[in-house]
């Protein structure tokens, strides 16, 4: 398996996940990315790099979430699990 050129560190990604966190607008995405980088920073300090790595994901996840993406990937959860789209 070829080792890539740059490997990210988490440190870097705490940085980059932090700044994304700052610059989204309020509201709940915003608090849920909050949340998920704060559980990040406590595995860190665990010295649990898997699991930090994990909670930056779903922080990513959930900003992502109120960029309007939910609408290009098939809507929203609610609108997911609310049956076929004919019933609608």
């Amino acid at each position: 398996m070829p080792i890539p050129s740059r490997t990210i560190s988490t440190a870097e990604r705490m940085k980059h996940v932090r700044e994304a966190c700052a610059a989204a607008p309020a509201g709940p995405a915003r608090e849920a990315a909050r949340a998920c980088y704060a559980a990040a920073e406590a595995a860190r300090r665990e010295m649990l790099e898997r699991k930090c790595n994990r909670q930056l994901d779903a922080a990513l996840r959930a900003l992502a979430q109120d960029d309007g993406t939910a609408a290009r990937s098939g809507g929203t959860q609610a609108q997911r699990n609310s049956g076929p789209s004919w019933s609608r």
